[in-house]
């Protein structure tokens, strides 16, 4: 494992937001709202762990209900009449 700081391996806030397509306003408004992946404050910079993002999102991954899938399932056969 390499222990040394890859400056790769940390990204801004405006670097997230086009990673994820996210507004920089909602990731800061997820930092204070503490909702959104970890981060870091460093020297007054906020920086994100690309490990921390990738487990926020697969902490977030939902599977879609019955419900969603019928309803998807419809949609796409009424759309190929």
């Amino acid at each position: 494992m390499n222990t040394a700081l890859d400056s790769t391996r940390f990204l801004s806030t405006k670097e997230l937001s086009k990673l994820l397509g996210i507004a920089e306003g909602t990731l800061r408004q997820w930092r204070s709202s503490e909702v959104g992946p970890k981060w870091h404050k460093l020297r007054g910079s906020v920086r994100y762990d690309k490990t921390d993002v990738e487990n926020f999102l697969h902490e977030s991954e939902r599977i879609p209900s019955v419900r969603a899938h019928m309803e998807e399932h419809l949609v796409s056969v009424s759309s190929q009449r």
